[in-house]
Order: structure tokens, then C-alpha cells, then sequence
């Protein structure tokens, strides 16, 4: 494609200082800063009607061959100087700039690339690495990818680190020397498909996104379970001698920074109509960190989804409980089932806690 530029809109005409049109007026083009003629043209290929000099009908509108035209040239800069029919200087203009030089751009596409490798065992990240995919089989067990200075790296340096193995090996991911991740000094990518995409910024590195990442533990309940101890729906906060336990689940976060999300989902029927009260604890403490409560029917199973973000402030295992009871204690709450086990074990209780 040629690059080219429009020198004048449609309807330009060459005016005197009074505002009149300059019959047989000139415009003449020259190569900027010089007295060599350039040659412009009428069409943006630049390849009809070439000449140096455009002259103007009896109204002052540049023609070629009694037809109105605009020109165009290259992408050199240039000067343009305007006359009266008989070459007397109305005005010089000189250093306009040319057309955008688009030579040194992509005329095809180029598909988006990142280099990938694999490991399997310890790994420093060097230079080379950078701008790539690291993917992590742990499977033969858990190993340590240590970061590249972020000096190194330099402010923009991108990476992605990802582990490929559904067993439970941990990769962890350090940063050099005192440096950190997202505030962070190492993360742990325990789960498969688990993923981070990290952006240094000369001094540290920062998770730019995430997929499946942080430690991930689960209980689950399949049998039947009565919940008969009473729970106080009042003002009161929860304590962990009310109601009865249903699920735990200990889980180590990597950091004293970092935040777990609590879940717990069941079903539910009761013997008479009850309000449930369910709370999360930590621990022995006697408080609830969370709690909730729900209607809960006789004939139609009640579903209920609780969740909370809590940060444990520390890297020693800690236990999530969930308890559940009535609040009246005038009858019991059946999780999976009213009575008896239903849907055969496959309507599952849960207990989930993930490092965010």
C-alpha cells in the first residue's frame, strides 16, 4: 500500500488577503527546506496526474483539465508556495508534513506466542524464561521454582507458572532473596490446572491473575446425621457448646497474609418446623465467626449455602468446624434426609476451605 496525504480538503480555493479568489492563482511544491520541485498527484496511489505545480480556474479552485481536484502527496515533508496568475508570491508554507510512514509495519498477522517448558524438580527462573509458561509435573513430588531478581527481570517482565499433576505435591513458587510475591515471600500452587500469571515491576512480582490457586481441603458428609442440640437464635453470638458438629477441615495457609474462603452446603428436613442456626468456628475458640440461619421445613427438603472469607493470621494448621441445631429444640434437624438417609448417599454435605 502506498502511503499517502491529502494536501487540501474539497472546496479549497486560493483567497486574497481581501478574501477574493485568486483567478489563475498557482500552487507550486517543492521538497521542504529546498527549491527542488515535488511532484504531487490526484489519486492516493500517487500515480495520476503528477505535476509540480496546480493551477486554479477563474474562482480559485485548483483544477487539471478544467476538473476540480485535491492532491496528494508522499511521505517526505515538503513546502507549497502560492501564487497569482502571474507568479507573484502570496504566501510560502514550508516543512508540512508528509504522509505516516507505514513501511516498517506488520502486513500480516502474527499469531501471539510464549515459549513453554516443563519441570519436574527444583528450578531458578533465568532470563530466558521470562515472557513464557513454566508448566509443573509434581507428581513424582513437591519442588520449588525460585523467581529471577526482579532487578533482573526489570519492570514489565511477565511469567506464567502452572502445575499439571492432580496429585497433592505442592509447587511453590519463591520469590529471590527477601523479594515478594503480591506481599507475599513464597505461594503454593497444590491444585491441578492451578495457575498464575505474575508482573514484575523492578523490585517485586505481583499475581496478575490466577486460576485455581491456594491450598484447597474438603469434608463431606454421605450418611444421615440428626442435629438435636438447641442453637440460640437471639443476639447472642454462637458458641461452640451449641448445636452439634457436623464437618471439620484443617488447612495450613502459606502466608500470614493470606484469606481462606469458608463454604459449607447441605440439605435438610426437620420434624416439626424449626428455624436452623449454623455457624462456622475456629479451633477451640468459643465464639462463632460466622453464622446464619435458615427456615427449615418438614415435607420439602430446606437447601443451605453459607460462606465466608476469614484470615487465620498464620502459616500453622488450623480447623474449620461448622455446627448446626434448632433454635426452638422443640424437634431435631435431619441433614441428608428426614429421618432416614435420602437420594442414597448422593446428596452430600460439604465443607470446603480454600486459600484465596
Amino acid at each position: 500500500m502506498t502511503d499517502s496525504v491529502q494536501i487540501w480538503k474539497p472546496g479549497f480555493r486560493i483567497l486574497d488577503d481581501s478574501g477574493d479568489p485568486v483567478a489563475g492563482g498557482k500552487l507550486k511544491f517543492y521538497d521542504a527546506g529546498t527549491s527542488t520541485p515535488r511532484t504531487v498527484y490526484t489519486d492516493k496511489g500517487l500515480t495520476a496526474n503528477g505535476s509540480t505545480i496546480i493551477t486554479a480556474d477563474s474562482s480559485g479552485v485548483p483544477q487539471v483539465s478544467t476538473v476540480d481536484i485535491v492532491a496528494y502527496t508522499n511521505t517526505s515533508d515538503y513546502k507549497v508556495v502560492i501564487t497569482d496568475a502571474d507568479d507573484n508570491v502570496l504566501i510560502t508554507i514550508d516543512n508540512l508534513a508528509g504522509a505516516l510512514d507505514t513501511s516498517s509495519y506488520l502486513t500480516t498477522a502474527s499469531p501471539l506466542t510464549m515459549a513453554a517448558q516443563s519441570q519436574t524438580s527444583n528450578y531458578p527462573i533465568v532470563s530466558a524464561d521470562l515472557g513464557g509458561v513454566v508448566n509443573c509435573d509434581a507428581s513424582g513430588g513437591a519442588f520449588t521454582i525460585t523467581l529471577v531478581a526482579a532487578a533482573t527481570a526489570g519492570d514489565g517482565a511477565t511469567l506464567t507458572i502452572r502445575k499439571t499433576d492432580s496429585s497433592t505435591n505442592a509447587v511453590t513458587i519463591d520469590g529471590n532473596a527477601l523479594e515478594t510475591i503480591s506481599g507475599l515471600t513464597t505461594l503454593l500452587l497444590t491444585r491441578d490446572e492451578g495457575s498464575v500469571f505474575l508482573v514484575c515491576d523492578g523490585s517485586n512480582w505481583h499475581i496478575q491473575s490466577s486460576h485455581n490457586y491456594g491450598t484447597y481441603v474438603t469434608s463431606t458428609l454421605a450418611t444421615h446425621q440428626v442435629l438435636s442440640t438447641p442453637t440460640a437464635y437471639d443476639a447472642t453470638t454462637p458458641q461452640n457448646t451449641e448445636g452439634d458438629e457436623i464437618l471439620t477441615a484443617a488447612l495450613a495457609a502459606s502466608s500470614t497474609g493470606a484469606n481462606v474462603r469458608i463454604t459449607f452446603e447441605a440439605h435438610m428436613e426437620a420434624t416439626v418446623q424449626e428455624i436452623g442456626v449454623f455457624a462456622f468456628f475456629v479451633d477451640s475458640t468459643a465464639d462463632a465467626i460466622y453464622s446464619t440461619a435458615l427456615d427449615v421445613n418438614t415435607t420439602n427438603p430446606s437447601h443451605l449455602h453459607m460462606s465466608t472469607i476469614y484470615n487465620p493470621g498464620t502459616t500453622t494448621s488450623v480447623t474449620y468446624k461448622v455446627r448446626g441445631g434448632p433454635a426452638a429444640g422443640a424437634g431435631n434437624i435431619n441433614i441428608n434426609g428426614d429421618g432416614t438417609l435420602k437420594l442414597n448417599g448422593t446428596a452430600i454435605a460439604r465443607l470446603t476451605v480454600e486459600e484465596l
